[in-house]
């Protein structure tokens, strides 16, 4: 009797299972998987969007996925998602198109659907994290000749890209030194705005007070550059700034590794030409190259208190070698700093 009452508990008719909620993003079966997502990446919901971009990321983890993944369209899906209006949208998108990147079937679909323009104008966007995104896809997508070709034929993207790196040092700059520096910046654009417009500033003359320009100095804005223009407009409406100047320093070292992947890769004219006709450009590439920004502190180094430096900038030994962090310490102290392509160091020095 027993056995025949455990028989029918087991066996008993029962409710089917409730209903997921409409947000809910699963995972569809086999090589319906990658249809399923884009269709959900295109979702008007805002939920489902924001879901569907992140689980698509773990969705593309493998190489067979991945082609899988582009092959089903969800690259021209994530360059759409570049331009939601929600910062966590645009985000995910450039974190996922990071990783199509990576293939050369992966750029081929990105230059299809104008994509690589998309993330050029997201290096300018209002969220600082979408901004680091999109660098970080950018010099991802760089190491292919087609993608370096697609960028120079864009003719306004090198420009823009220059005028971003001098911008996000700059705001390092200021972030460092403060309101004084912050001031010496603002007075230094009006001279040199007024004299590129009066023609009494040229480069490689000494500036109105007579002293002649150090590299250390503030670095010339570009002002009349079109797309300079155009890029600092953009910057100046920025709603999050960078909160670190160790971050405006990282988005302008990868600004400046693009440049140097187009430039080496491509070796033609229409790049190098582009590049010149930024006033003053050779001379802003030397001071974002010698440019060691310092910060000072008490340190308590063994034998004696000594001074402990941090160099934040970018040197001219970190320009070819993206690994190699610069080192300098005083007094029994330890230096950190961050090279070019994103590489730390750490030394010791004795003072």
């Amino acid at each position: 009797m027993e056995k025949n009452l455990l028989h029918m508990a087991l066996f008993e008719s029962k409710p089917n299972p409730s209903p997921l909620a409409y947000t809910t993003v699963t995972r569809g079966f086999e090589k319906v998987a990658f249809p399923k997502i884009v269709s959900e990446i295109q979702s008007t919901d805002l939920v489902v969007r924001q879901k569907s971009l992140k689980a698509c990321r773990e969705l593309m983890c493998s190489p067979l996925s991945l082609t899988q993944a582009i092959t089903a369209g969800i690259t021209s899906a994530l360059v759409e998602c570049l331009r939601d209006r929600n910062d966590v949208c645009r985000h995910r998108a450039a974190k996922a198109l990071q990783m199509v990147a990576r293939k050369e079937q992966g750029i081929r679909a990105i230059i299809g659907c104008y994509g690589s323009a998309t993330l050029v104008h997201g290096l300018s966007d209002a969220s600082r994290p979408v901004r680091d995104a999109c660098y970080d896809a950018v010099v991802e997508a760089c190491r292919f000749n087609s993608m370096r070709q697609d960028i120079v034929g864009l003719t306004s993207a090198l420009p823009r890209l220059f005028s971003l790196v001098v911008l996000e040092t700059q705001e390092a700059l200021s972030h460092l030194a403060g309101p004084t520096l912050a001031a010496t910046i603002a007075s230094q654009q009006e001279k040199t705005a007024y004299g590129t417009a009066t023609g009494t500033l040229k480069p490689g003359d000494e500036d109105i007070a007579g002293k002649k320009k150090k590299d250390s100095d503030y670095i010339d804005p570009m002002a009349n550059h079109p797309e300079a223009v155009a890029a600092a407009a953009e910057y100046a409406k920025l709603k999050e700034v960078s909160q670190t100047p160790e971050a405006a320093l990282g988005r302008a070292a990868n600004g400046l590794k693009i440049l140097q992947q187009v430039l080496n890769g491509l070796q033609n004219d229409e790049a190098i030409r582009q590049l010149m006709a930024v006033p003053d450009v050779m001379v802003t590439i030397r001071d974002l190259l010698r440019l060691r920004i310092r910060r000072r502190a008490v340190g308590h180094g063994g034998g004696g208190g000594g001074a402990k430096r941090q160099s934040l900038g970018l040197s001219v030994d970190s320009w070819d070698e993206g690994d190699e962090g610069a080192e300098e310490g005083e007094g029994g102290g330890e230096g950190e700093g961050e090279g070019e392509g994103g590489g730390e160091g750490e030394g010791e020095g004795e003072g």
